[in-house]
């Protein structure tokens, strides 16, 4: 409320003067109300906030008694600890003018002490300071009217939301800031708070709550600013977070004017989920045009939504989308996608999403925006014709990131590069390869043997006996023994290429 001690003295028609010698923040407390009450202890029967006025019948002892400088200390430091915010004392009712005493304690515990003159009655203070909070109360209803107003048109605009934040920013005088399902930064009002919005602690507070997935409410601080932290969206379907800052604390009227902005928020929201659902189904229908060949079609479409394709030659990206965060990929997608004007497509594909984009400094952005340790792939660059053979080349890629014990971004030309044993690394064909050489891998383990190292070296050179049992360091003839009991072991004549070729390919997989 706006009544404060302060404000009572400067009232002429009271006539109260100020005794205690206090900070000037004290006089400047905010009152909830003011109240009169001569007991020793009235504390148990007034609230926090409020003006106490006394006549010093407590303090009475009889004609010539002083009362003990402690008592006045006692009975100040109780009023203190109740949360009074000022003392008046009433003059000529039990005694001449203001005990020194009293004085004294309010002085050195730091409550404002004003005394009240005999022709003051104390209904008039009481009725004076009812005044000014009715007052206060009817300024902030129709300010709250005002605002409530203010903010509802500004929701009708044809960029509602944007509206509305700033409207809400110009009504509590503060800053207010939008966070997407990501937790990534999407509006501020006005722009030069976005130190504010961008703080590491209040965007460890979002990403809390987007985490949980649960509406709910929470506090943050930035230096002296007081931050209000509130969910959009129902749990489970959360659309963002929204953050009220600002020097004050709000009100009930602000709150009130806040979960107003909430709703409307969640509702533009909810309602930019709907579209951008159509928007994703159009995209993947424009893939499927595209890999149906019909590129000039896809290239109408993305030109009327998406401002066009990108140029030729591009490269095919493809990464599993994941269930739980696909729209924070699609919106690290779309950042990307504007940083880079545009010079990107991206769509999802049963469980993949699948980005083309220009070789070069695009793809490599696109790199980027890949979340570690989601498997992917990418194909070379070509040319839209080609398409069906990139997706091929993407998907060949990003199969062979996923059997990585810690996937990574996987290029077609890295698999090339590698040779045809590039396909033969993965989790499976090195189960088939220890089957197929178990029965040396037992016969090794069990009897301290160097069969398997025996073959491998042999099969290295190609079969040939000198250069072998050289390397080795044992006798043609032992070399000899040895590959025969392989060959019983296995089951397999090693005269041949085909049989040679498929050890050879699974003593490389058991590497």
């Amino acid at each position: 409320m706006s009544i404060t001690v302060r404000g009572l003295l400067a009232a002429p028609d009271l006539g109260l003067t100020a005794l205690s010698d206090v900070t000037i923040g004290e006089w400047d407390e905010q009152l909830q109300w003011v109240h009169g009450s001569d007991l020793s202890d009235p504390t148990p029967f007034l609230t926090a906030d409020t003006v106490l006025l006394t006549t010093g019948t407590q303090f009475d002892r009889g004609t010539g008694v002083e009362v003990d400088a402690n008592e006045y200390d006692t009975y100040v430091a109780r009023l203190v600890a109740g949360g009074i915010r000022g003392l008046g004392f009433g003059t000529e009712v039990s005694r001449e003018g203001t005990p020194d005493g009293l004085i004294t304690a309010c002085t050195a515990l730091g409550l404002p002490l004003f005394e009240v003159p005999y022709r003051t009655p104390f209904i008039a203070i009481v009725r004076h300071a009812a005044d000014q909070i009715s007052r206060a109360q009817y300024a902030r209803d129709a300010w709250s009217l005002g605002a409530q107003r203010a903010i509802t048109l500004a929701a009708l605009r044809p960029n509602g939301l944007s509206a509305t934040l700033a409207e809400l920013s110009h009504q509590l005088k503060g800053w207010v800031a939008l966070y997407n399902t990501a937790g990534a930064l999407t509006h501020v009002m006005p722009s030069d708070a976005r130190s504010f919005a961008l703080d590491s602690g209040l965007h460890h507070t979002v990403r809390q709550q987007l985490t949980a997935g649960t509406r709910s409410s929470a506090t943050a601080s930035h230096g002296d600013h007081r931050v209000v932290l509130q969910t959009l969206g129902a749990s489970g379907q959360l659309r963002g977070v929204l953050a009220v800052g600002g020097e004050e604390p709000l009100d009930a009227a602000a709150n009130a004017l806040v979960s107003n902005v909430v709703a409307l928020a969640s509702l533009a929201l909810e309602q930019n989920h709907a579209q951008g659902l159509a928007i994703r189904h159009l995209r993947t229908a424009a893939l499927s045009t595209i890999l149906g060949g019909n590129v000039d079609a896809a290239r109408d479409t993305s030109a009327l939504l998406w401002g066009g394709l990108p140029t030729e030659p591009v490269i095919l990206s493809l990464w599993e989308a994941p269930r739980a965060g696909i729209e924070a990929s699609l919106a690290a997608l779309e950042s990307t996608n504007d940083d880079l004007n545009g010079d990107l497509f991206f769509a999802e594909r049963d469980d993949y999403l699948v980005v083309i984009s220009s070789a070069g400094e695009a793809a490599t952005a696109v790199e980027q925006a890949v979340s570690s340790g989601i498997p992917s792939g990418a194909s070379r660059s070509g040319t839209y014709a080609e398409m069906a053979e990139l997706l091929a080349q993407a998907r060949l890629a990003q199969q062979h990131s996923a059997q990585l014990a810690n996937p990574q971004h996987m290029t077609f030309e890295q698999l090339a590069d590698r040779g045809m044993w590039s396909l033969l690394g993965n989790a499976g064909a090195q189960r088939i390869a220890k089957a197929v050489l178990g029965p040396i891998l037992d016969h090794d383990a069990g009897h301290n043997g160097d069969l398997v190292h025996t073959l491998s070296t042999w099969l290295s050179h190609n079969g040939q006996w000198a250069p072998a049992a050289a390397e080795l360091g044992i006798h043609r003839h032992t070399l000899k023994h040895r590959i025969d009991q392989c060959e019983r072991l296995l089951d397999r004549d090693l005269s041949g290429f085909d049989a040679r070729a498929e050890l050879w390919a699974a003593l490389r997989n058991t590497e």
